[in-house]
């Protein structure tokens, strides 16, 4: 049954420690996204129920409970104890240990159930399950699911941009987090994922806690497209504001100028001479992002958003951890999943996140000295 617990005894630990259970699987089942469009919110799989897309992107494993007993058979007294407040956490299809929890307090959250959140709005044509993974070996599970209805930004000369709408479901099997359903605009042309961002009191995301989201979940379809709805209409208000903006060179640079500011303190070599701060190298490179898109786009402030936003997805520095002893291309594939990650919930959308907050507010910024809501 799952969640049920499944006792281990001491040659099955020692399986576990000296082979088996202890290799990390494969990235190869483990990620399900394009190797390198690690930014493109999906691969088009148009999945139209949640069993079709629990097999296309390999969610089909349970997560089971294990008892915990030490392992230590040079030190006779230590060996084989049971840790009976708390259990392990393992994937079912590879035995994969993705955490230890309270054993009373805890019952798995499956990905079955986290997805049926959104099953009726999926089985009414609401909503389309169109890519999904799992990050950190299984440890965080990621879907976006597209709405059907596309927003056409318009620019002055009257040329549009397609923005899709998506919902992110996201979860963690290591208690890291609870499930959430995020709310993003997706430049189509760009192939870029834009800044969660809309004015104070309209919800970017919905999140459910592990202890109470189980109840009535088949029935929060109808809530999660509200208030998606609510902020899509806020947010495309805002990009659309963005795109009717003219932007002068002189302006976008004022607007480097207050994301990154030159530091106090200056950079020197070890001779002594002065170096270029790290400040003014993203400066640069946000720039010649800018200089590179196309006319319609550039002199706007929708365009300087979108440099913002391509730097930060694209040439921000990525350290994968623990990345010693694995191969080069499982290595391109860890880097691959820390870029998205990053780009959807991390870093690089914090940073999006601001851009876009500084952008839609800079002309109260100059006369007002901060950013306001």
């Amino acid at each position: 049954m799952p969640g049920a617990t499944k006792a281990l005894n001491a040659e099955d630990i020692k399986a576990i420690l000296s082979s088996g259970y202890s290799q990390k699987p494969t990235t190869k089942n483990s990620q399900c996204w394009g190797e390198t469009d690690f930014f493109a919110h999906g691969i088009n799989r148009q999945c139209h129920n949640i069993d079709e897309a629990l097999s296309e992107f390999k969610l089909d494993w349970l997560v089971e409970t294990v008892d915990l007993r030490s392992y230590a058979p040079d030190i006779p007294e230590h060996h084989n104890l049971d840790f009976f407040d708390h259990k392990g956490l393992i994937r079912s299809d590879n035995k994969f240990p993705l955490s230890t929890v309270g054993a009373s307090i805890y019952t798995p959250i499956q990905n079955r159930e986290c997805m049926e959140l959104v099953q009726d709005i999926v089985d009414n044509g609401e909503l389309i399950i169109e890519s999904g993974a799992v990050m950190d070996y299984g440890r965080r599970v990621w879907v976006a699911c597209r709405l059907p209805q596309e927003f056409k930004l318009e620019f002055n000369n009257g040329k549009k941009q397609t923005i899709i709408r998506y919902i992110h479901l996201s979860w963690s099997h290591d208690q890291t987090q609870a499930v959430i359903c995020s709310f993003m605009p997706y430049a189509s042309e760009r192939k870029l994922s834009l800044a969660s961002f809309a004015p104070q009191g309209v919800p970017t995301s919905i999140s459910f806690k592990h202890t109470t989201f189980a109840r009535d979940r088949m029935k929060k379809g109808g809530e999660i497209m509200q208030k998606a709805m609510q902020f899509f209409a806020k947010a495309e208000e805002m990009l659309q504001q963005l795109a009717s903006m003219t932007l002068t060179p002189n302006r976008f640079n004022e607007m480097l100028n207050y994301l990154y500011p030159e530091p106090e303190d200056k950079y020197f070599d070890n001779d002594g001479n002065s170096k270029e701060s790290k400040e003014s190298k993203t400066r640069s490179k946000i720039r010649d992002r800018w200089e590179k898109l196309p006319a319609d786009l550039q002199f706007t402030d929708y365009g300087a958003f979108l440099a913002v936003a391509e730097f930060a997805d694209f040439d921000g520095r990525t350290v994968v951890r623990g990345s010693q002893g694995i191969t080069g291309k499982e290595k391109e594939a860890r880097q691959c999943e820390k870029r998205l990650d990053s780009s959807l919930f991390g870093t690089a959308q914090k940073t999006k996140q601001k851009a876009v907050k500084m952008i839609f507010n800079f002309d109260k910024i100059k006369t007002e000295g901060g950013i306001t809501s």
